[in-house]
């Protein structure tokens, strides 16, 4: 493969991607990879005993999957519990730590309170409490998404949520970026998230106050974002004629947003 992909996700989060990529497509490996990541986790401790109480656990991304694992819950708390989450890595990770039971998977947050919401599987008018593990800053609110409209009063003592983790936005680029981009290596940039994709600008825009070689990096250099509202945030530093927008918002979409661009 030619030009290398750079990949804007946190750490843990851009490995599994780049390893599911390798997987999926033919004639690339992981040295085709440049991992930048524009936020760092931080994971807060919590007291698992609190499952006791919840008849489900909802989450909408890796990371609080991850933070289950780092509070190390006896495998007991969570063999019998129903969890609803948000895509396929979320869903080995919770079974990794000890989930038998994941009752829905889907692949956006606004697809999982739909299909809680049916009662299909499971049903917020059955008496149930739901626990929402979620991240300081979420793009999409599960918790209002499952308790607002005509569900609020029905439901609004449903639903409780814990803080379990933090994505913290980087200071600075790495050396990394700087040898990659220098030499041209670079031909495609990924984007998860609206707030990746503000990162990312708001650094380059303070790199190129500082280093002049930056300012024609990005000439022939492509972005590919996970929805039109991440491209949005990238228009102005890449073009809009050269952000490609994935045809789902999800992992999948991505690496065959991939395979497109390298084809």
């Amino acid at each position: 493969m030619g030009k290398k992909i750079l990949i804007t996700r946190a750490n843990h989060q851009a490995q599994a991607f780049a390893a599911a990529t390798v997987n999926s497509l033919s004639g690339i490996s992981m040295n085709d990879f440049v991992f930048e990541p524009m936020t760092e986790i931080v994971h807060y401790p919590f007291n698992t005993a609190r499952f006791e109480e919840y008849g489900g656990i909802i989450m909408t991304s890796m990371n609080a999957a991850v933070s289950l694992g780092l509070n190390a819950p006896a495998r007991d708390l969570l063999a019998d519990k129903p969890f609803y989450c948000v895509g396929e890595q979320t869903k080995q990770k919770i079974i990794s730590v000890g989930a038998q039971d994941v009752a829905i998977c889907t692949s956006t947050a606004k697809e999982l309170s739909e299909a809680m919401l049916k009662g299909d599987k499971v049903s917020l008018s059955d008496g149930k409490k739901f626990l929402y593990m979620r991240g300081r800053d979420v793009t999409f609110d599960i918790k209002e998404a499952l308790t607002q409209g005509d569900n609020t009063q029905k439901y609004k003592d449903r639903v409780d949520e814990i803080v379990c983790y933090e994505a913290r936005a980087v200071e600075r680029f790495s050396p990394n970026i700087a040898e990659a981009l220098s030499p041209g290596d670079i031909g495609l940039v990924t984007f998860f998230s609206k707030r990746t994709a503000e990162v990312f600008v708001k650094l380059w825009n303070e790199a190129l106050e500082k280093e002049c070689e930056y300012k024609e990096a990005m000439d022939g250099v492509k972005a590919l974002c996970i929805s039109q509202n991440v491209a949005e945030c990238v228009y102005d530093l890449f073009g809009k004629s050269v952000c490609i927008v994935s045809k789902t918002p999800d992992m999948n979409g991505m690496i065959q947003g991939i395979k497109a661009w390298s084809a």
